[in-house]
């Protein structure tokens, strides 16, 4: 099994996000289960900051990487 993640948040990008994605990395590992990566945005004008080009853009390209396009 695959294990992705979709992440937001309100802190710099590693802040945020570097515990979390710790953790479920070390759970793949010993649970047997395939860690494909993560994308995250912060969250720095409410829905605005998930409506830009390039918000846009990355989570298309995440999603076709998850999916092995």
């Amino acid at each position: 099994k695959r294990v992705a993640i979709l992440a937001t948040h309100g802190y710099e990008g590693a802040y945020a996000t570097d515990p979390f994605e710790m953790g479920v990395e070390r759970l793949c590992r010993h649970s047997d289960l395939t860690y494909v990566g993560m994308y995250d945005l912060r969250d720095e004008d409410d829905l605005a900051s998930f409506q830009t080009e390039a918000a846009i853009n990355g989570a298309k390209a995440f999603a076709r990487k998850v999916l092995g396009l």
